[in-house]
């Protein structure tokens, strides 16, 4: 029955566990963004036997350093075609490109000879290069001391960054960057310098050296490249402060077209330690511990026996841990006769590797036969019907199998699961048309026939070599057989396409149920791993999918976020730890372990306790004690030392103790695994440590001095009897030591009385506060940690002595503390003279004249007379206060009219004091030609209205009389005596 499983419905339905992640690593998974120290494997990296110090190599991306310089390899790989890997597939040779490889190189100009270069921040991890001779520790930093005078060249490969390298010019106090030349040379065009970076070109790719980032102690320098010649020197357009050290900082980019974090498979031994197969060619085997601590990476080359993980171009291979001994098996993805070499617990080759066998030539997945203890590898033939290689670890020999009887070569296994009875199911792939692709077998007790097979999975995901389709995300042109695709437990064998999953009868191979992850693609992320109970846990685009089957219907069942900070976030793997319930997880540039989130309460869970009796120095009994929900188990104990050496065994017992005698003091393990040779195993590491018996006393408490301290005892808690010396001293502080009798096979034991210092408790004082404000209850503990109690109570309205007892016990006098309560003060300002209504009024001071700060109400008011009040801020010891400022309204001038006058008569000016004592001016100018109106502008400040005054100027009349008539001499004549 088919149900479709819309992606919401994981995502809304579902729990989002967070914090189930036990470990988790991520973006550099390998551990390889370190310099490493040459021991011999990169002698021959460099052309003409250039000499290598330290080497930066993250698959393409490969930097050599020397005391000369820098030489940075690029290359350009000529991945196969489809149809070259069919031709290989179907045993034909061809002939490949070989890929193209440039070296660039890098000098410092006349800089000094014999430079040093000193390496730094060594990692807690080592590289591997399969013998021991080439093992090198890595460090994240490298510095050339003094290459020019006062001046040190650092590289460095910070975490901000997943490629290229940093390198940082420290010119110290006395050097001077002007003669900082780093000269380019060897396989390129030109350098050349674009939007303030330095491009160095050649014909695969182009190295960019990004703008230099100056400092002095945090405050930027302007600093610019400088190319000349192929030469880079540096430039300030400002000056600098040659007395402090400069810093300049450019970044290095470009040097390769991408390279391949993914980890592809994963495996972990009974100790709990995680190991990740995977990077870019080599291939690589990264351990780290069961607390994420990376130990080594094994970097894919045995350079003793010619080895290597890609004999082939582009064909990935497998591993597989030996859980017990916790040694690894590695084998080549595809050579004309495949090998497989065993790495020990430190990842070295330890002289084991398996003879060229022409009839079988591919490992595409690695297994563990657990009835027969052997390991096999899985893959194909072109030349024979095998499609596994059975591994004798004693001897290496490969003995090639086939399990379907059929006669067709190309017999491709691309996964297998191993179900809790150590029955082996395998899923096939191949091109060749013998109905083989996408079918289920399951193998015989035997191993060498089947009980059913040609069982079609019902769907057609697989094509023979390139089924870890996710290597396309990130590595081109490297392509395999494997797939992360099944698991089984004692009910049924499960599918996992990366799309599909499905669950099938395990003893007839019918499909009895499936279901579809709606959002992901087949291939682009795998893995499967299952429970006893059936909860399925698969691989999702940054989840760890989860789902239950009941028999018939597959039910989303929660889902653990990877917690990855890589860009891709593809899980490619996944393995299930049964008994502790933890899942092994790799994926694209990410690895860790998680809690398999629905697999707490499943039955097949179990713990050990571990108890130790000592039987005399370096000689102990230990007893282990099973815990486990399992109905009648069936248990087999290994004790191993820590070379995990056997140290004893005890097969198929139904005892839930097992003991071992005798055991010297070391570090050792004990493997219980339940219903064997194929059920589950748990692992417990436990340390023996016996000596000779040590008395043991009851420690006698600290004293103060002067105080009682009764008699040391004679007889230890633990029997032993014996004496102390010297004589008990209450004064000051003593080691004592007791000195067993003789015959009892104890050591001396120590033990210092403490005697303590009376001491004066020390508090914080209180600063003094304003009479009626909030007081808290003094610290029941002294800075110096005296406890105790303070009296009186706290009053907060007058200066108080406070007086502090200690609490009994302690070696330490009273205390006392007095408490300032000051009376609050009124705030004082300047007042502020009266203004006339409208006129200019500044806002009152915030602070006042003894120093208070505040805030006035209302706001300032220039029309009328007002009441401010000032309120203090808070927390100074101060009353309110208030000011009247009046503001009075204007007052017009008062003036003596001057009478009216004769056109041209005098006049005087107009008098600038009004009567009622305002002074001003007044428009215009006297006029005393013609009546004029005069307007008083009061000076500025008084409060008074302008004033107007009109003064009358009549004009000059001229007196006009009626003509007298002609009269005779003598006449009289009447003179009028009124003008007319």
């Amino acid at each position: 029955m088919k149900k479709n499983l819309l992606l919401f419905f994981w995502f809304c339905v579902s729990t989002q566990l967070f914090g189930q992640s036990k470990f988790v690593a991520s973006n550099d998974l390998f551990g390889q963004r370190v310099f490493i120290k040459n021991n011999g494997q990169f002698d021959r990296i460099l052309p003409e036997g250039k000499s290598v110090d330290y080497a930066y190599i993250k698959g393409d991306e490969q930097v050599c350093f020397s005391k000369v310089g820098l030489t940075y390899v690029l290359r350009k790989s000529n991945p196969l075609t489809h149809s070259q890997h069919e031709s290989i597939e179907h045993g034909k040779k061809i002939t490949t490109k070989p890929a193209k490889q440039l070296y660039v190189t890098v000098r410092w100009e006349n800089s000094n000879p014999n430079v040093e270069i000193v390496e730094s921040d060594k990692q807690t991890h080592y590289q591997s290069y399969g013998d021991e001779k080439l093992k090198s520790n890595c460090y994240k930093k490298i510095t050339y001391k003094d290459i020019y005078d006062h001046i040190d060249i650092e590289y460095v490969l910070p975490n901000e960054r997943a490629d290229g390298i940093k390198y940082t010019i420290i010119v110290h106090p006395g050097g001077n960057l002007e003669q900082v030349k780093i000269k380019y040379d060897g396989d390129i065009k030109k350098v050349t310098l674009k939007d303030g970076n330095v491009v160095i070109k050649t014909s695969i790719r182009n190295i960019t050296e990004l703008a230099p980032v100056s400092s002095q102690e945090g405050v930027a320098v302007a600093t610019n490249f400088k190319v000349v010649d192929n030469a880079i020197s540096f430039e300030l357009p400002n000056s600098y402060d040659k007395s402090k050290v400069l810093v300049v900082d450019p970044w290095v980019i470009g040097l390769t077209l991408g390279t391949n974090n993914y980890g592809f498979d994963v495996d972990f031994d009974y100790a709990g330690n995680y190991y990740v197969y995977g990077g870019s060619g080599p291939f690589l085997i990264a351990k780290y511990t069961a607390a994420g601590v990376l130990l080594w990476t094994f970097n894919g080359e045995v350079p003793s026996v010619g080895w290597t993980s890609i004999p082939v171009q582009g064909y990935v291979g497998n591993f597989i841990v030996d859980k017990v001994s916790g040694k690894c098996y590695t084998g080549q993805g595809f050579n004309y006769g495949t090998r497989i070499v065993r790495l020990d617990t430190a990842g070295l080759y330890d002289n084991f590797i398996s003879p060229s066998n022409q009839g079988w030539q591919e490992v595409w997945d690695m297994g563990y036969d657990c009835n027969s203890g052997k390991i096999f590898g899985m893959g194909g033939s072109t030349t024979s019907t095998a499609s596994a290689g059975i591994l004798n670890t004693s001897t290496g020999a490969i003995a090639p199998q086939c399990f379907t009887n059929l006669l067709d070569y190309g017999q491709d296994l691309v996964s297998h699961a191993i179900d809790s009875n150590g029955s082996v199911y395998f899923l096939y792939s191949t091109s060749f048309s013998n109905g083989l692709s996408n079918s289920l077998l399951k193998a015989n007790s035997t191993f060498d026939g089947n009980e059913w097979s040609l069982k079609p999975t019902g769907f057609s995901t697989f094509v023979e070599s390139q089924n870890k389709i996710f290597l396309n995300t990130g590595l081109t042109g490297y392509c395999s057989g494997g797939y992360n695709a099944l698991a089984a437990n004692g009910n049924y064998l499960y599918y996992y396409d990366g799309f599909n999953i499905a669950a099938y009868d395990q003893s007839t191979g019918l499909i009895v149920g499936s279901t579809t992850v709606s959002g992901l693609s087949p291939k682009l992320q795998g893995g499967i791993a299952v429970d006893a109970c059936d909860n399925i846990y698969v691989g999702g685009n940054g989840l760890i999918l989860c789902f239950h089957f009941d028999g018939t219907t597959f039910t989303a069942n929660g889902s653990i976020p990877v917690a990855s900070t890589s860009t891709l976030k593809y899980v490619t793997d996944i393995k299930l730890k049964q008994g502790s319930n933890e899942l092994y997880v790799s994926g694209s540039g990410f690895g860790g372990v998680y809690n398999a989130i629905n697999s707490g309460s499943c039955s097949s869970t179990a713990s050990i306790g571990i108890s130790q009796t000592q039987v005399a120095a370096n000689n102990t009994t230990v007893e282990a004690t099973i815990t486990t929900s399992l109905i009648s188990p069936v248990i087999s104990y290994t004790w191993l030392n820590s070379s995990n050496v056997v140290v004893s065994q005890t097969d198929n017992t139904t005892s839930l103790t097992n003991t071992v005698t005798n055991l010297p003091n070391g570090t050792y393990s004990l493997v219980a695994q339940f219903n064997a040779p194929c059920g589950f195993t748990t692992t417990q590491t436990f340390v023996v440590s016996a000596v000779a018996i040590t008395p043991i006393f009851t420690q006698v408490g600290a004293i103060c001095r002067g105080g009682l301290l009764a008699a040391l005892p004679t007889t230890s808690n633990n029997g032993i009897i014996g004496s102390w010396a010297p004589a008990l001293d209450n004064t000051t502080t003593t080691t004592y030591t007791f000195t067993p009798n003789p015959g009892q096979d104890a050591t001396t034991a120590t033990m210092t009385i403490t005697v303590n210092a009376v001491v004066a408790p020390i508090f914080t004082q209180v600063s003094p506060i304003c009479s009626g404000s909030f007081l808290a209850n003094l610290p029941t503990t002294s800075t110096n940690s005296i406890t105790g109690t303070w009296l009186p109570a706290i009053n907060n309205t007058q200066t108080t002595l406070y007086t502090f007892t200690p609490a009994v016990g302690q070696c330490a006098t009273p205390a006392q503390m007095t408490i300032q309560v000051n009376q609050p003060i009124a705030p004082t300002f300047t007042q502020v003279a009266a203004i006339c209504t409208g006129g200019l009024l500044s806002n009152l001071p915030t602070t006042s004249t003894n120093a208070f700060t505040g805030t006035w109400l209302p706001a300032i008011d220039n029309t009328q007379t007002t009441l401010y009040t000032f309120t203090p801020t808070v927390g100074q010891c101060a009353t309110t206060a208030q000011m009247t400022i009046q503001v009075n309204q204007p007052i017009a001038p008062t003036f003596t009219q001057v009478a009216a006058i004769c056109s041209g008569a005098l006049l005087s000016n107009l008098p600038t004091t009004s009567t009622n004592a305002f002074t001003g001016t007044w428009l215009p100018a006297p006029n005393n030609t013609q009546t004029t109106q005069y307007t008083f502008t009061p000076t500025v400040g008084q409060c008074a209205t302008s004033a107007q005054m009109t003064i009358v100027v009549n004009p000059i009349q001229v007196p006009t009389f009626v003509q007298v008539a002609p009269i005779c001499a003598e006449s009289l004549v009447n003179v009028p005596r009124q003008l007319r």
